[in-house]
């Protein structure tokens, strides 16, 4: 089951006009699927592990570059992602190209600031910090030994970053509450009568635009 389909084909119940454009569909999906991320962050954070796709874990790390010019260490995002009200982001872990090396801790950027500038911090050798840029990271207290392995990520991708042949879960306990949401999103009163046959939430997504 094709979510875009899913949602045109709904809107043919409720709008004969059809004067919806595939983008407009999309934005909506969208829309609804990052709201249901935000909730679920704000009551169930560890519950965004499911949704998440790895990075760097297929015998090829993520590259930690450093900025010439300020030497701040950093990597180049290698994916989209979902923007979330915490820390994290969606860049929801990072980790050593290894299990058990140093763990990962998300910061503000002003708290980056302030531990770049600080003394009381030369004594903390067992975590690296992180903030979550537009298209990369930033990390404090990068040892050389993992900067020259990489590091791997688990990030959020928005909905139009899927391929055709993709699998995605929705965040929804049902169907019916993702239609229900993208039509409150498009400004369409839901019709009494969707039906919800409580089918596997993993569904091919097919995000092809077209003009």
């Amino acid at each position: 089951m094709e979510v875009r389909s899913l949602v045109v084909n709904l809107l043919k119940r409720v709008d004969k006009t059809a004067k919806y454009h595939p983008n407009v569909v999309d934005a909506a999906v969208e829309r609804a699927i990052n709201q249901a991320y935000s909730d679920i962050m704000l009551s169930r954070p560890q519950e965004l592990d499911n949704y998440t796709r790895a990075y760097g874990d297929n015998g090829t790390t993520i590259t930690v570059s450093s900025n010439s010019n300020t030497n701040i260490k950093y990597s180049d995002l290698p994916a989209d992602y979902v923007p979330l009200p915490d820390l994290a982001s969606g860049v929801r872990a990072i980790y050593t190209a290894t299990t058990g090396g140093k763990v990962f801790i998300p910061m503000s950027a002003q708290s980056f600031d302030f531990v770049t500038h600080s003394t009381h911090t030369s004594n903390v050798t067992d975590m690296i910090g992180y903030v979550v840029r537009r298209d990369k990271v930033e990390y404090f207290n990068m040892d050389s030994t993992t900067q020259s392995a990489g590091v791997r990520m688990e990030i959020l991708l928005p909905f139009r970053s899927y391929a055709d042949t993709d699998d995605v879960l929705l965040p929804f306990g049902r169907d019916l509450d993702f239609l229900e949401a993208v039509l409150r999103i498009m400004g369409i009163v839901p019709p009494t009568d969707l039906k919800d046959d409580n089918a596997d939430e993993k569904v091919n997504v097919n995000t092809q635009q077209t003009e």
